[in-house]
């Protein structure tokens, strides 16, 4: 439903909303009854929106009632709801509402939104209108040859015939112009309402293009036929209020938008001493063109510069000009080029006078502004016309035309200093726990010393250093204890018409050690946002000490505040989110592991709805390890391709890899797959006894590196004591040599606790495959203890806690270290994988040849086996333990 024409403003009289009875009157959106009853009756006529669409005139009810008791907000809401559920092709009903809320949005003042909504309710009748004329048209054409029709079939006689048809206007024909006239009607009230709405908008936004649409919208009222006298009161009162303030307003906007060119002009211009008030346009008034004369004269930050100069050093010289790097050297009647603390002086000259009148074209010569620039006077082939005269300071005889303020170079390079403002000390913050520097006021950047990186962070720190031109900047050599940076910075700017200076000084930074937020966290409990808790339920650290080292290749613990050793596992603590997750990641591409996440709720603001998490992820690992004996459930095995279900683990990697040692048949049990049918292995490291092979005969069976072999085994326990001997299968069939020792697991006679095995046992494929010893790894017993190696293995930092091992936790801890680093010989995949560095070699203490002798005695009669080593080529320099030391003569 449309609303009345609102009050005009009080400096413009325009139309206001005077009477609320108005906006419930249905006629200016709908028909009445009478009228609606009539055009329903019509085929060719289509219903209003009030009787096609009743929840839409519904809401456009309770909406007029809303604004009626003054709820304006409310209303716009109700009318937005009434356009959402009414037909779009319904433009008639949807201008009227467009045009209802630009009445609400003119009662609170909401001047855009109201042109919005009201230029809407316009483009929507315009379309209407369209529509209406075109289907009337054919309306009046259909009826038209309707009654052509029954003309001709009636002939009265000879004469009429002659005569022609005559035609009457039959009453429908007679109701579809009316039905049309009344549209169009209803059309233009509606059009006026919008746009006297606009217009009234328009003129209370006040800008040069709204007050041009409100007179284009005002003139446009004043041609309608359909205005109260009111109203057309209004419109004439505003066609003669708005065309000032619109011509106000032009100027207005456009002396601001040559105020900002003139801005940007003078910006482009300073570097040169120039400004745009040098550039005069002088229009001819013969032809009407305009042309550009340069006048000469500094602005009035170069005149007052120039004005201090000529008072003399006695009443300038203050600190800055004591601040310079070298004594000033002065020699009257000088005129040639001196360089005076790497300060230049470059007087830009005007050309001989060839009309002698006062305002002439003037041209600068073309110069580089970062190249030295001498401060000689410019001779010319023809003689100047400008007098000699004396500096007011020094009295040596200069250029008059060319002088700046009556000095000479020498007294405007002593009495003016550019660099005043500009301070000659600053502080730099920087961290000595991640190497970064503090860019203020809470960013940390990296930058190595005399870098790019901190050059651009020193210029920074310095105020006031924007209003000159920086022509070079480098770093001056300090003591690296002294805690100082030096930087010397070369500027230029102009100091009178037509002059540039350029000086340099030296900047000191004294550098103040600061935490940054990341290491402050480190350093203190309890301020992780994230944790990530890894557990294996296994007996032995085996798993944990190869992660360890695939932790450090990969430096994935670099974003760690805190690792600590828990009783099954290590805790690894993170100031983010993020780092936890990228950290999971990471063990997902090493290990096969389960994850769980929860949080915990720290704080919440009821106000903002904001809350505070710390994260806690919970990664497992598989509770197999290398060399493990398991036993797989028969399903799983069938799975994974009928393979036999006694294997042995050979390798942990993103998945666990299986081997059959009697077919040498390998399989991959991917995390997900464990997970969903877990199982615990059969046995061991801890349970492996040391055979001594017997016999062994390779069967030329081949699968990668291994060989399948039969061999004949003897318990090393039993030697001696009986004659007992085992068969078995092995993949060693090319490492194993009669008389070796080899660790493996001994079935025959060993109960186990698992329903996996009993399940083996009773089944009839697999039960008659059970070996009676199953074989793993070559031994080396003869190997000695704890011998010295060349080369190591770096280790984690970890925080204990209260879980100090005991002196039997102690040595069990040495010895799987030590079965490790055995590993790590005997297994070049694995070594593959690993970081190895040398081992720094140690100064033997000096012996007499005694004890030599009485060692020699007691290694006499004892063969030692070595046993597989690793060569100097795969090992790493470990540059943290490189010193300078003095050479021994």
């Amino acid at each position: 439903m449309p609303i009345t024409d609102d009050k005009a403003p009080t400096q413009a009289a325009e139309p206001d909303v005077p009477k609320q009875e108005d906006v419930n009157d249905d006629h200016h959106e709908s028909f009445s009854p009478e009228e609606e009853s009539a055009s329903t009756s019509s085929p060719r006529l289509k219903p209003p929106c009030a009787s096609t669409d009743p929840e839409s005139n519904s809401h456009k009810a309770d909406a007029n009632a809303l604004f009626a008791s003054a709820k304006y907000e409310v209303a716009i809401g109700k009318y937005d709801e009434a356009v959402a559920v009414c037909p779009n092709y319904l433009d008639y009903e949807l201008a009227v509402l467009r045009s209802n809320i630009a009445a609400c949005h003119l009662k609170l003042e909401e001047w855009k939104e109201a042109v919005s909504n009201a230029t809407t309710a316009l483009d929507g009748l315009d379309r209407l209108e369209q529509q209406e004329g075109e289907k009337a048209k054919a309306e009046a054409e259909q009826v038209k040859v309707e009654e052509d029709d029954d003309a001709e079939a009636e002939i009265i006689s000879a004469g009429a015939t002659k005569a022609g048809p005559a035609f009457s206007m039959s009453p429908e024909h007679d109701a579809i112009k009316a039905a049309f006239r009344k549209r169009q009607d209803d059309i233009a009230r509606i059009r006026a309402k919008a746009l006297m709405r606009r217009a009234r908008a328009r003129s209370e936004l006040g800008g040069w293009s709204d007050l041009e649409g409100a007179i284009q919208d005002y003139k446009r009222l004043s041609g309608m036929a359909n205005l109260t006298a009111a109203d057309m009161k209004i419109v004439q009162a505003q066609l003669r209020a708005l065309p000032p303030r619109a011509k106000a307003a032009q100027e207005k906007e456009t002396a601001e938008m040559w105020a900002k060119l003139k801005d940007l002009g003078n910006g482009l211009l300073k570097p040169f001493g120039l400004s745009t008030d040098n550039f005069k346009m002088v229009k001819d008034e013969k032809t009407g063109g305009y042309s550009m004369n340069f006048e000469g004269g500094g602005g009035s930050k170069t005149q007052k510069r120039l004005r201090e100069a000529s008072r003399g050093p006695s009443s300038n010289v203050g600190p800055s000009a004591k601040t310079l790097d070298k004594p000033l050297i002065k020699q009257r009647g000088a005129m040639n080029s001196q360089n005076i603390l790497g300060s230049q002086i470059a007087p830009l000259r005007r050309p001989d006078n060839t009309n002698h009148s006062r305002q002439n074209n003037y041209s600068t010569a073309g110069m580089d502004i970062d190249s030295p620039m001498g401060m000689a006077p410019m001779t010319g082939g023809t003689a100047r016309t400008g007098a000699t005269i004396l500096c007011c300071n020094c009295g040596v005889p200069i250029d008059g035309t060319a002088s700046a303020g009556a000095l000479c170079y020498d007294c405007i390079k002593s009495t003016v200093d550019i660099s005043q403002g500009i301070q000659r000390e600053g502080v730099l913050h920087f961290c000595r726990d991640c190497d970064r520097w503090l860019m203020p006021p809470a960013s940390w950047v990296t930058a190595a010393p005399e870098s790019r990186e901190l050059l651009s962070l020193c210029l920074k720190r310095l105020r006031n250093l924007g209003k000159v031109r920086i022509i070079d900047a480098r770093f001056v050599w300090t003591e690296p204890h002294s805690r100082r940076i030096k930087v010397k910075i070369t500027i230029q700017d102009a100091v009178a018409d037509g002059v540039l200076l350029q000086q340099s000084f030296e900047v000191i930074y004294v550098v103040a050690h600061q935490q940054c937020k990341e290491c402050a966290k480190s350093y203190t409990a309890n301020v992780w946002r994230a944790a990530v808790q890894v557990r294996q339920k296994v007996t032995h650290k085996r798993t944990f000490l190869l992660l360890e080292q695939l932790i450090l290749k990969h430096q994935a613990h670099k974003d760690t505040i805190n690792i600590k050793e828990e009783r099954d596992g290590i805790d690894f603590y993170f100031a983010q989110r993020n780092q936890a997750e990228a950290f999971i990641h990471f063990l997902k591409s090493v290990v096969p592991i389960h994850t769980k996440e929860s949080r915990h709720l720290i704080s919440a603001d009821t106000h903002t709805g904001n809350k505070s998490y710390k994260f806690n992820y919970s990664a497992e690992l598989v509770p197999v390890c290398r060399d493990d004996l398991v036993a797989l459930p028969l399903k799983l095995a069938k799975a994974l391709g009928n393979i036999t279900p006694l294997l042995l683990c050979w390798r942990i990697g993103t998945s666990v890899n299986l081997l059959d040692p009697n077919t040498l048949q390998t399989a991959e049990l991917s995390a997900d797959a464990y997970w969903r049918a877990p199982f615990h292995p059969l046995a061991g490291a801890t349970d492996m006894v040391e055979f001594v092979v017997m016999d062994i005969e390779p069967t030329g069976l081949r699968k990668g590196k291994w060989v399948l072999g039969e061999a004949i085994v003897a318990r090393a326990s039993d030697l001696g004591v009986n004659d007992n001997t085992y068969f078995a299968r092995t993949h060693l069939g090319t490492l194993l040599r009669p008389g070796d020792s080899v660790m493996g697991y001994m079935l025959s006679g060993t109960n186990f606790n698992s329903d996996a095995l009993d399940a083996i046992e009773n089944s009839r494929a697999y039960g008659s495959t059970i070996p009676d010893v199953v074989l793993v790894k070559k031994h080396y017993p003869n190997r000695r203890k704890n011998k010295r190696r060349n080369w190591k293995l770096k280790r984690m930092a970890k925080d204990e806690g209260e879980l100090l091992p005991k002196a039997a936790d102690q040595a069990r801890m040495e010895a799987e270290y030590e079965l490790f680093l055995r590993d790590v010989e005997e297994d070049e995949e694995l070594r593959a994988a690993l970081a190895l560095y040398k081992s720094a070699k140690k100064k033997k203490a000096p012996q007499d040849a005694d004890a030599m002798s009485i060692a020699e005695t007691e290694m006499t009669g004892v063969e030692e086996e070595e046993g597989p080593k690793i060569s100097m080529d795969e090992l790493l320099d470990d540059f943290e333990e490189l010193e300078i030391q003095d050479g021994e003569q």
